[in-house]
């Protein structure tokens, strides 16, 4: 994939290599009506069974993205280790599936270029995910590269937080660019036309065209 600026992208067929199987820990939390996926427990999630717990609560998210859930609109892990998850491969995989889901919200989770390649690759065709925060991550170049190339195909994300990462000022610049650019859409196709005219009815548009008429009529003096 090649974007504006001509810089090569990664192609969505190599996002598959190099990615491995990782774990985390989630819990599940709801507010106001819909629901919203967190991933801290508190200090006891330290212990072993709150990360028995943990493995059935990311089992549990998994399940959530793949069937669609409704009241599953804000996916927050913030905080989670996905690093070394065994739910982590799946759960991604999910989510390239997934028609609901609009935020995404993995800062401080532990994720590096592996993982990013590997959502990079499954966000590629989705139509619903709009906003994804991966602030303070091990992401460096190469993981911006590859949701570079996300953003070459994929014109529904609106913004993605790369802030807090080991990412070139260059890239970093790329990024803000590209988010900047979609938000002033965004915003605009949201504004009503700054000139609308109201349409006519037939009757005025009638009685427009008899009085030009009247005034072409060179009989009669004016």
């Amino acid at each position: 994939v090649t974007s504006a600026s001509g810089r090569s992208r990664a192609s969505t067929a190599s996002y598959r290599s190099g990615v491995t199987s990782a774990s985390g820990r989630s819990g599940v939390t709801s507010a106001s009506g819909r629901s919203s996926l967190s991933g801290r427990s508190g200090a006891s999630s330290r212990s072993s069974a709150s990360g028995r717990s943990a493995e059935t609560s990311i089992s549990l998210i998994v399940e959530r993205i793949k069937s669609n859930d409704p009241n599953l609109v804000n996916l927050k892990l913030d905080g989670t280790n996905l690093a070394g998850h065994d739910e982590r491969e799946s759960m991604i995989d999910a989510l390239g599936g997934n028609n609901v889901i609009k935020t995404l919200n993995f800062d401080d989770t532990g994720i590096d270029d592996d993982v990013v390649a590997a959502l990079s690759l499954a966000l590629a065709d989705n139509k619903t995910i709009t906003h994804i925060s991966l602030q303070d991550n091990q992401i460096t170049n190469e993981g911006c590269e590859y949701l570079l190339g996300t953003l070459d195909q994929n014109t529904t994300l609106i913004r993605i937080n790369l802030s807090g990462n080991q990412v070139g000022d260059d890239l970093m610049d790329e990024i803000d660019g590209i988010n900047k650019s979609r938000g002033e859409k965004v915003a605009a196709e949201g504004k009503p036309p700054m000139h609308e005219v109201p349409e006519e009815s037939n009757a005025v548009v009638n009685k427009r065209k008899a009085i030009m008429e009247v005034m072409k009529d060179s009989s009669i003096p004016w």
